[in-house]
């Protein structure tokens, strides 16, 4: 009984040394992932911080965009209101 005993010591022994080698495995994968993650911190950060610096410089030209297409707006609406009186006029001339 004591051969068996000892052959299920040597068994459980050669799984907790598996065992082993897969958790220290793990521990170099988990370490790898952490440099990774800390290196896609980075990155992410740098992308991001970018990303602020081409809005603030799109920005002045949004604004002057707009700037434009109102102006562009206002002159459209003028010329109909003047088209439009011009029209009017010639209009009520050809009545009389």
């Amino acid at each position: 009984m004591t051969e068996e005993i000892k052959k299920q010591l040597d068994k459980i022994e050669a799984v907790q040394d598996k065992h082993q080698e897969i958790l220290a495995s793990i521990d170099k994968t988990l370490a790898i992932q952490a440099q990774h993650l800390e290196y896609h911190i980075k990155r992410t950060t740098i992308a991001e911080e970018n990303i602020d610096i081409l809005r603030k410089s799109v920005e002045p030209l949004h604004r002057q965009y707009h700037f434009w297409g109102m102006t562009k707006t206002g002159i459209l609406f003028i010329a109909s209101v003047i088209a439009a009186a011009y029209y009017l006029l010639n209009f009520f001339k050809l009545i009389k």
